[in-house]
């Protein structure tokens, strides 16, 4: 079983450049993926919804999301941590 950890920095890369692909391409392969740093409504990355995202880009995958830090800034914006996996629970 491979099982990666990740944090994906709200999805942005030392390039500066915001990329939910380039993240799942990194870890595709894996049976189970933990990520660190999923973010909904962060202003950081354009107000994005990595949950759905991430899940788009990697459909073969179940996944589940727990958000760790809320705050309300004209929107609800949520950081927590993912989990996707091959198998279902």
């Amino acid at each position: 079983m491979k099982i990666v950890s990740y944090n994906i920095q709200y999805g942005i890369g030392l390039d500066g450049r915001y990329d939910v692909g380039r993240i799942a391409d990194a870890v595709r392969g894996a049976d189970v993926i933990a990520l660190q740093e999923v973010t909904r409504n962060n202003p950081r990355n354009g107000d994005r919804d990595m949950v759905a995202e991430i899940s788009e880009a990697l459909p073969d995958y179940f996944a589940a999301y727990g958000s760790n830090f809320e705050v309300n800034v004209g929107s609800r914006l949520e950081n927590g941590r993912a989990v996707t996996r091959t198998f279902q629970l």
